[in-house]
């Protein structure tokens, strides 16, 4: 969209970066049950209402109702966040994770501080306002202490939390291989020598002392574990080796199935004699 003889005020690494980014495609995007090659416009919308802590949604609406004059100092950091949220809604095709919206939280708290701005004329009264403030950092806390220690697969209240993650969103959002400790423990605590196991990552699992074999199709075993990514029709890596599903519904035939455990939000096991 720009000339490449126009002079920028950026590093020459910054704008080669931006291009390598939006010049890759055809990456798998998936959004409320849905897959696609093209992205979803919506997707970093609903990501940022489903992963955020809900007084990050809820305190900026407040901030907004309690005192609507926009002040000239906040015109910079309110249209950049408009700017770069439009920008990366428009760029669709790299549906990716919520990471790509971290910018916008440093400024959302800024907003939020508004609220205690003594110039600012207000519309809500101030004991209103103090009350959702408090209400907000204790959500923010409980909502924290819930989801302790797997942060990777928190989603907010408002959304079902973790254990409905899958139905917004998956890769890096949910499941990025995190969950391997866990599934050795797992194993430990029931005694079980070896798993038929598609995990989701770039990592062997024999590294972290599990004895497995690869699940590619239907099981052989009575015992197998799969992550929520591959479970959902999300393909990757499988244990580490170049095994990539070509078909999205490669462990379709365990969606129904009760799991006899949930590991960390991320890997399903499930005893297939039950």
């Amino acid at each position: 969209t720009i000339s490449g003889q126009l002079p920028l005020p950026f590093p020459r690494q910054f704008i080669l970066s931006l291009d390598d980014q939006i010049a890759e495609n055809g990456y798998a995007s998936y959004l409320l049950g849905e897959h696609n090659k093209e992205g979803f416009y919506l997707y970093y919308l609903i990501a940022i209402l489903v992963k955020s802590p809900v007084a990050l949604i809820l305190l900026p609406v407040v901030a907004w109702f309690a005192k609507p004059k926009l002040h000239s100092r906040e015109i910079p950091y309110v249209a950049l966040t408009a700017f770069l949220f439009i920008f990366f809604s428009a760029a669709k095709h790299k549906n990716v994770g919520v990471r790509y919206l971290l910018f916008s939280y440093p400024l959302l708290a800024i907003w939020i501080g508004r609220i205690l701005k003594p110039d600012v004329p207000e519309r809500v009264p101030s004991k209103f306002v103090s009350l959702m403030l408090a209400i907000g950092a204790f959500s923010a806390v409980f909502g924290t202490l819930l989801s302790w220690p797997h942060y990777i697969a928190y989603f907010n209240l408002l959304s079902g939390g973790p254990k409905n993650g899958y139905k917004y969103l998956l890769d890096s959002n949910l499941d990025w291989g995190q969950d391997l400790i866990e599934l050795r423990e797992y194993l430990d605590a029931k005694n079980l020598p070896d798993i038929e196991l598609a995990y989701a990552g770039r990592v062997r699992p024999e590294l972290y002392g599990i004895h497995y074999s690869t699940l590619k199709g239907l099981p052989t075993k009575q015992h197998v574990a799969v992550s929520v990514n591959l479970l959902w029709g999300r393909p990757y890596f499988v244990n580490g080796t170049p095994f990539w599903p070509k078909d999205p519904d490669t462990y379709r035939y365990l969606r129904n199935q009760k799991p006899e455990a949930i590991l960390g939000h991320t890997i399903y096991v499930f005893d297939l004699s039950k």
